[in-house]
């Protein structure tokens, strides 16, 4: 038995949210149960099928990348609801520095909404935490990663030690129209620094947040990249361009986050890195799952 799974852990089941059969499957959050030709097939939203059921009485367990069920729009729901399957998963400040660049904010979403969303900043308020009176204006918006990911682009600063949240004032549809972002959704937006340490004319950074695999870069203002370290222990040598912690326009470019760098016991942390003293004659460079890129 896996009792930490179990469907029990919550007693009472509660109003349906995010749960609700069609003709062609029933939809449970982000898992799939669907009929497909002579198969019943279990799919995650991240197109993974887990398992498929046959006819003839035969199982194919995955993980496997066929007979996913999310490949079939929603259509008419029979029963149950389709509301809260879609929500605002994260928002976040970019770092602002004043003068430099209009202060943006990141909306991300479970949902991708759809490319032809223009507009959709007017569906959105960033207020005053503490006081929904105060509000940042918003002078534009771009759809990024595919729809999921909102950026915000703010006409005036946000005020220092004020915290702020995002909030959807609309319905706001996504690629499925069954599925919207409801009005009054909100999250609140985190603060950000960037993930790179600076010490003279070079960065210490982590780099690419849309990489599969995280990154440390050492590089310097000249917009080369001496030495690129990734979370599975590999280690690449340059001269290089790209993961530098410089080029703020690169996909490649240095990340930021809530974390930052922080100092603690004879070593600092960059977001999910470390660089520390482990004993008076080393020093390692290394990745939070454990693996170490360098010992010096």
């Amino acid at each position: 038995m896996v009792n930490g799974f179990s469907g029990y852990r919550t007693p009472a089941l509660g109003d349906p949210t995010c749960a609700f059969l069609t003709e062609r499957f029933v939809q449970l959050g982000d898992w799939r149960l669907g009929e497909i030709g002579d198969h019943l097939s279990v799919g995650h939203r991240g197109g993974k099928t887990s398992f498929i059921y046959r006819r003839d009485g035969t199982t194919y367990p995955g993980p496997r990348t066929d007979y996913n069920p999310w490949n079939f729009a929603i259509g008419a729901i029979l029963r149950g609801s389709a509301g809260g399957c879609a929500s605002i998963s994260d928002a976040s400040f970019v770092p602002f520095e004043s003068g430099a660049s209009p202060a943006k904010v990141v909306v991300e979403f479970n949902r991708a909404l759809p490319a032809a969303a223009g507009g959709v900043e007017d569906s959105f308020k960033v207020r005053d935490a503490a006081n929904a009176t105060s509000e940042l204006d918003i002078a534009s918006s771009v759809l990024k990663n595919g729809g999921s990911t909102l950026e915000l682009v703010l006409a005036s600063a946000p005020s220092p030690g004020v915290s702020y949240r995002v909030s959807a004032v609309d319905d706001v549809p996504t690629g499925d129209p069954a599925e919207t972002v409801a009005a009054g959704s909100a999250f609140d937006i985190a603060v950000t620094s960037w993930d790179y340490l600076q010490v003279g004319n070079w960065r210490l950074a982590r780099t690419c947040e849309t990489c599969s695999r995280s990154h440390l870069s050492i590089s310097s203002d000249n917009a080369l990249t001496s030495q690129i370290f990734t979370e599975a222990g590999t280690t690449h040598p340059g001269p290089r361009s790209d993961y530098n912690g410089w080029d703020r326009a690169s996909l490649s470019g240095p990340t930021y986050s809530a974390s930052g760098v922080r100092f603690g016991d004879f070593g600092i942390q960059v977001r999910d890195w470390r660089v520390r003293q482990i004993d008076k004659n080393h020093l390692s460079v290394t990745h939070e799952d454990g693996n170490v890129a360098r010992i010096y």
